[in-house]
């Protein structure tokens, strides 16, 4: 076996318990949630996948919840979706506990990136098929909400942190000690103020009886070019579905709309922003309490990280896991701040009526 970097012996044998026999193993970049192998055999390439240590037990990574989004995966691979779908063992398992850890092994499916707000309109094309083929696992084995996943708009009440668990409030409360002092815990600290607010604008949402009785159905959950791959010149690929759990489809999109419209510079291109919500909601219509909450979804799905890395925080004070926060509070903050253009930008498009 040639190895591109020292393997352990767990991922041979792991391996091995698939009823594989590889030629050379690699370990690929990223998984801040599970560490992942590129496994090339004799006659295909796959990905091994090694799920969390759990010492983040808040994180969703339970062997229910991985159960769950590999049924997902396998709906999504029967209606046509570019997905890779677990692989069973001769057992039929498609998580399996080998050498200490849990496993899954998955078919390597080779993608260019897809990049530039060029690709927006094949995006939304994409999402809507998702959607739809996500909306028909309903009446079957996904009906229930995914085990330690909540809507991304309640993501405040969610407790979030693991033993012993805390709700959103105490930890903000916890930023406000004044004997924080790791690099950390000093970074969320100076942006506790962003973070309460971003909080705080969420209630209209949570209040609007309109909202609460729009279906909830499989979202992806992380949608946004990273997790997207080009195939045979098409955008047709998705990946990483770590995220995914019973939710307004129209949270998927806001997170779209907000990652393919940002200009970097702390704004959205809302010309962008309106090809893409006008493109999707003439395929999949959305309606008024959906386009008028849109810019709170926006900013529920960068609080959804904020709040994780905090709990993370939290739980381990002297690691620094403040490092995306350059990434998600800009978005926070330009979707607080352009919440009239937003609203009203979708409000129209849904309404027919021209904006003020």
């Amino acid at each position: 076996m040639t190895q591109i970097e020292p393997v352990p012996e767990a991922v041979a044998a792991a391996a091995n318990a698939f009823g594989i026999v590889p030629i050379s193993i690699e370990k690929m970049k990223g998984g801040l949630q599970n560490d992942t192998w590129r496994v090339a055999t004799a006659q295909d390439t796959f990905v091994l996948r090694r799920y969390g240590d759990m010492r983040f037990k808040y994180h969703m990574r339970t062997s229910a919840t991985v159960q769950w989004e590999h049924r997902f995966l396998a709906h999504l691979h029967a209606q046509g979706i570019g997905v890779a779908p677990a692989i069973p063992d001769a057992a039929g398992r498609t998580l399996i506990r080998k050498a200490g850890g849990r496993w899954s092994l998955f078919p390597f499916l080779e993608c260019s990136p897809v990049t530039g707000p060029e690709t927006a309109t094949a995006a939304v094309d994409l999402l809507v098929h998702f959607h739809h083929a996500a909306e028909l696992a309903l009446p079957g084995i996904l009906r229930r909400q995914r085990p330690g996943v909540g809507e991304r708009l309640a993501i405040a009440s969610w407790f979030l942190s693991p033993r012993p668990r805390m709700p959103c409030a105490d930890l903000l409360k916890w930023l406000e000690k004044p004997e924080i002092s790791s690099p950390g815990q000093q970074v969320f600290s100076r942006h506790r103020d962003w973070i309460r607010m971003a909080v705080d604008s969420l209630t209209p949402a949570l209040r609007d009886a309109d909202l609460a009785v729009v279906p909830r159905q499989p979202i992806h959950g992380d949608f946004f070019p990273g997790n997207l791959g080009l195939r045979r010149r098409r955008i047709n690929t998705v990946f990483d579905l770590d995220e995914c759990g019973l939710d307004l489809p129209t949270i998927d999109l806001a997170w779209a709309v907000l990652e393919w419209a940002w200009t970097g510079g702390g704004g959205l291109d809302l010309s962008i922003a309106e090809t893409m919500l006008r493109r999707y909601h003439a395929k999949r219509p959305i309606s008024e309490s959906e386009a008028r909450h849109l810019p709170r979804m926006m900013t529920a799905c960068n609080l959804f990280y904020v709040l994780r890395n905090l709990a993370m925080q939290h739980h381990c004070p002297t690691e620094d896991h403040s490092r995306s926060l350059g990434h998600f509070i800009p978005r926070i903050q330009c979707s607080l701040a352009s919440y009239r253009d937003i609203a009203g930008l979708a409000l129209s498009i849904v309404t027919g009526r021209r904006r003020h």
